[in-house]
């Protein structure tokens, strides 16, 4: 008697522990609540096997339910990893990954060979006037078209980062700026063919990383050659739209 309380106890405990630890990495990995009927139903079985005096059948359960926990933290980890790597919405590299994995390994891989690395720092111009007019929603679309554009036309040793809301940085190890520029206007090409709800267009800025530079002063040189050409572009608009109110008096 004594030692089937003691089991009791023992079963009970397991499937309050396996309850409470799980609960966080089952919502996050498995939002089909069919699972959570499984999963939980298992649980509650084995907690009435232990009520009606079957420890074995709540052992069985209990026992698939661990199994379970730990299978959904193996996933829980290669999906952990996955999204560091990638840019959920665009499938691009995410910064994590260029920060932390790419841009170390490619420095040594330069400073072997003496070689450089081509930044472009590319600006969707007009992103936030298409998520206004047509909502989020046809803006991600777009995105995930320009993205498409990108992964097309740049080479397999290159390197596309989702940078920002509306940024993306290509990295072009062993290129020169000409050869960056090229890639650059084929994208734009590509893109230019989106027409629907709304065309739209690229401002880019380059720089240029040799060993021994700072990535952050070369990625601000970019950056501001990109600001530079979006005024630019601003300004030709600004001078179009005068002219053609000039015309009409």
């Amino acid at each position: 008697m004594a030692i089937g309380l003691i089991w009791k106890g023992i079963i009970v405990a397991g499937l309050l522990w396996v309850a409470f630890h799980s609960y966080q990495r089952v919502r996050f990995l498995l939002r089909d609540k069919k699972w959570y009927v499984l999963f939980y139903g298992g649980i509650a079985l084995a907690g009435a096997g232990v009520l009606l005096g079957e420890p074995a059948l709540s052992l069985h359960l209990l026992s698939l339910a661990v199994l379970f926990v730990l299978g959904g933290t193996g996933c829980a980890i290669r999906l952990f990893k996955h999204q560091a790597i990638r840019d959920y919405l665009t499938g691009l590299s995410s910064r994590v990954y260029f920060f932390e994995e790419w841009f170390p390994r490619e420095v040594k891989r330069q400073e072997r060979c003496g070689g450089r690395i081509v930044f472009a720092l590319l600006d969707i111009d007009n992103l936030k006037t298409l998520n206004d007019i047509c909502g989020h929603r046809v803006g991600d679309e777009v995105l995930q078209l320009i993205a498409d554009a990108i992964k097309r036309n740049i080479r397999a040793t290159d390197l596309a980062v989702r940078f920002g809301g509306d940024e993306i940085l290509l990295a072009f190890p062993g290129s020169d700026l000409d050869g960056a520029r090229k890639i650059v206007e084929r994208i734009t090409l590509d893109i230019g063919q989106i027409k629907d709800p709304i065309s739209v267009s690229l401002s880019a800025g380059f720089s240029e990383w040799t060993p021994g530079d700072d990535i952050g002063k070369v990625l601000r040189e970019a950056d501001l050659a990109m600001y530079r050409e979006k005024t630019r572009k601003g300004e030709l608009s600004l001078r179009h739209s005068k002219a053609l109110v000039g015309g009409t008096h």
